[in-house]
């Protein structure tokens, strides 16, 4: 009977105890109102007006789904990342894209990042981009829009099933050249000389120049530039 009393009594405890819980953590959740907006943070000054559809209520019960679809219908915008930063705010990056290449601009020289639909972004901070291959002798545009160059979009595809394919080779690709118009010239790391590819054939032409330098012993200390885009036949050179 005591022992009976005593389980009573722990069950009891563990009731008031998850009781008590939920009742702190209602107060906590009406108490956790909107206050505030960061967007790619920065704090929206007048977020009341420019966002409509929220308001100074918990955090939880604002449209947050309204919200996004509400940005990503501006033509600027292409990916919202929104997370709950408590008590009282909501925090939103815009455009957070990962890069699949670089791009370094043949006008400016700056560097940017292409996402996997060839579109212009900006580099993040970090350094995990700087493994990606690098696109030269290309004319960046406007951020956010993709290339004059039709070949950008094409080489992008490639490489991600080169990537999937043979990941090493991959990463061995540091720069892809796009300055002639009939050919690529991708540079590779630790080779004094580059290969010519084309763009649609690029994953075949890199693997018969993997071909090539395992299976053959050929001596290409002078050349600088091997052209592997013909199926019975490479062409090495020592012009540019």
């Amino acid at each position: 009977m005591k022992l009976l009393s005593t389980k009573l009594t722990l069950v009891l405890l563990v009731v008031t105890i998850i009781g008590a819980a939920m009742v702190l953590s209602v107060r906590y959740v009406e108490a956790c109102r909107l206050q505030q907006v960061v967007v790619n943070d920065e704090p929206v000054e007048d977020w009341s007006k420019k966002y409509e559809m929220l308001s100074e209520a918990p955090l939880i019960s604002q449209p947050v789904d309204s919200l996004i679809e509400s940005i990503l219908s501006k033509r600027s915008v292409y990916k919202v990342d929104l997370k709950y930063d408590w008590p009282d705010a909501l925090r939103m990056s815009l455009n957070d894209i990962d890069p699949v290449a670089m791009l370094l601009d043949q006008s400016t020289g700056r560097m940017f990042g292409l996402d996997q639909q060839g579109r212009l972004v900006r580099l993040k901070e970090n350094g995990d981009q700087w493994e990606r291959p690098v696109f030269t002798s290309v004319h960046a545009g406007r951020m956010f829009a993709r290339p004059d160059d039709v070949r950008v979009k094409v080489v992008l595809d490639k490489l991600e099933l080169l990537r999937l394919e043979n990941l090493n080779l991959y990463r061995l690709m540091e720069e892809i050249d796009f300055g002639n118009s009939s050919f690529l010239k991708v540079t590779i790391d630790g080779l004094p000389f580059r290969v010519k590819v084309r763009a649609e054939n690029l994953i075949e032409d890199m693997n018969r120049f993997v071909e090539f330098v395992t299976r053959y012993d050929h001596d290409l200390t002078d050349t600088k530039l091997l052209d592997v885009r013909f199926e019975k036949m490479i062409v090495a050179s020592n012009g540019k």
